[in-house]
């Protein structure tokens, strides 16, 4: 039977099919570094490789400022962001990325309406979606341009990808965490970011939400794509500045307040399961908590 960790490696979508040519990030860990141990209050599912079930529709929780410390050894959340006013008009945002963009969707537009923010939303996720794979048959750039084909009133894109390779890490001889890997996933990055703002568009490019902790050193597939993700989120943060995007910090919704990965945080006065059972994917109270720091990231690039 696979046991847990390995189950984790797979369901952080991505391949490793040579360790030993993986880079190691080193220092690449954005937002705060792990702790060496996590205490994690979950009952891990039996193992398997199938895509966590999408939670029920539910209307979301109305974030609240009501501060009421968290008991101690609970690790608490980040405080609700401040969303600042946004001026009359309608607007239309494409979510375009993996299984945990995706899961941010599933709460996007009832949260937008909870605000009374006058925006449709559409979906361009897909599960195990990598910027170096086909996107239903389409390179990224060319499944953007289709997708605002179909959805010409689209004035806002949103994009989140954690770093999933499939085809590309297999087949496609790509070393997954080489330094050919970074370059080539840093060119499609900034390929997506210039074609959507040469269509005069605003810009969203989501922080990934922290990886789980490898609670095994020797378990190289665990930690080669836990150092891998952490690369990918230190290169999150440079788009603002490198491609004049906005950024949309998941990474400060799905953390705690010392910037480490938990399942559960503390906040509105209670305890709050933010992942699934497999330790990555986004529970409703999770896709709450990444909808609100986006709504923050659309509210600020609209402003502009």
């Amino acid at each position: 039977m696979t046991n847990w960790r390995h189950l984790v490696a797979l369901v952080f979508l991505v391949v490793l099919p040579a360790a030993a040519g993986c880079a190691n990030p080193g220092s690449g860990h954005a937002g705060g570094r792990r702790a060496a141990t996590t205490t994690r209050p979950v009952t891990l599912a039996p193992a398997s490789t199938s895509q966590p079930t999408p939670p029920p529709p539910t209307a979301p929780a109305t974030p609240t400022t009501t501060t009421v410390p968290a008991p101690p050894g609970i690790p608490p959340g980040n405080p609700w962001p401040v969303i600042p006013p946004i001026a009359p008009g309608h607007h239309a945002v494409l979510v375009m990325g993996d299984s945990i963009a995706g899961q941010m969707y599933w709460s996007l537009p009832d949260v937008l309406a909870s605000m009374q923010i006058d925006a449709a939303a559409y979906d361009a996720t897909m599960p195990t979606a990598g910027l170096l794979d086909p996107m239903f048959g389409l390179a990224p750039p060319d499944y953007l341009a289709a997708q605002l084909a179909a959805h010409p009133d689209v004035d806002t894109v949103v994009f989140e990808f954690a770093g999933a390779c499939t085809a590309a890490c297999t087949s496609g001889g790509v070393v997954y965490g080489s330094p050919d890997f970074f370059a080539r996933w840093q060119t499609v990055a900034h390929q997506l970011t210039a074609d959507a703002r040469a269509r005069s568009l605003h810009v969203i490019w989501a922080i990934s939400p922290p990886p789980p902790l490898p609670d095994d050193a020797n378990d190289l597939h665990f930690v080669v794509a836990t150092q891998v993700a952490d690369m990918l989120i230190a290169y999150d943060r440079t788009y603002p500045k490198t491609d004049g995007v906005t950024s949309a910090d998941w990474f400060s919704a799905l953390a705690d307040t010392s910037g480490l990965w938990q399942p559960a945080l503390w906040y509105d006065g209670a305890l709050h399961q933010v992942r699934l059972t497999d330790l990555v994917h986004l529970t409703p109270d999770g896709s709450v908590r990444a909808s609100t720091w986006t709504i923050l990231a659309l509210a600020t690039s609209w402003a502009v």
